[in-house]
């Protein structure tokens, strides 16, 4: 007489197909896993391949906003960010200058050096955004403002139509008012100083109230300085 094959004998055989497919998909799963775990890890050493190159090439500036955002995050950013916009600006200067020698024959002032520096002036906002970043933008305003001016004779001073004087005397009351509450101790004299040079030799040459109101301030601040506070070399 035949044996009558159970049930449970015929479940169990009528699963292995299903165990098999179960243990393929988690197969297949795990693959993909590590798969996209090896690509993420692999755009991550091209994004940082792309973030060296960028800093090497000083690119930082001119990156799309989405990678710029990213890499100005870590320490010393707005240094690296200042240093960038400063060698950018200096080789516009310098070009216009050596054009300033002989304004007469090539049209181009001094006038044109400080139009040539609103770009950059405006760069200052996204700067001033970064920690640590005031005394950093103030020195770069200050460069800035003696990138603006190229030779004065010859016709290179040009008709005084300069847009970048009152955005550099602007930036510059603002940065040093922050800076000064930052620490008082700042050492601004030296500044005042080289400021009020700047505005006399440039007044010979027909351009007027240069960072007047910077000095105003500055020389507000050594005719009343703080009580108890001596001025020691600051930021």
């Amino acid at each position: 007489m035949a044996h009558k094959r159970s049930h449970s004998s015929l479940d169990a055989h009528a699963s292995q197909p299903n165990k098999t497919a179960r243990i393929e998909t988690i197969s297949a799963d795990t693959d993909a896993l590590l798969s996209a775990n090896a690509r993420i890890v692999e755009l991550e050493h091209q994004v940082q391949d792309l973030h060296a190159f960028i800093n090497a090439n000083r690119l930082t500036r001119v990156a799309p906003q989405s990678i710029r955002q990213h890499m100005l995050t870590g320490p010393g950013a707005a240094k690296t960010l200042a240093d960038q916009i400063k060698v950018a600006a200096s080789k516009v200067s310098d070009k216009l200058y050596d054009k300033t020698f002989n304004a007469r024959k090539t049209g181009i002032s001094s006038d044109d050096m400080s139009e040539a520096m609103l770009p950059f002036l405006d760069e200052i906002e996204e700067l001033r955004k970064l920690p640590d970043s005031t005394a950093i933008a103030f020195d770069l305003v200050m460069t800035l403002g003696e990138y603006s001016y190229g030779d004065m004779n010859s016709g290179g001073s040009g008709y005084g139509e300069r847009p970048s004087d009152q955005d550099v005397d602007e930036l510059l009351v603002e940065l040093a008012t922050e800076r000064k509450n930052i620490d008082p101790s700042w050492n601004f004299l030296h500044v005042l100083d080289t400021l009020q040079e700047r505005a006399e030799n440039l007044a010979d040459y027909g351009i007027e109230d240069f960072c007047a109101r910077t000095i105003d301030l500055l020389s507000s601040w050594q005719r009343n300085p703080p009580a108890n506070k001596k001025l020691t070399q600051g930021q």
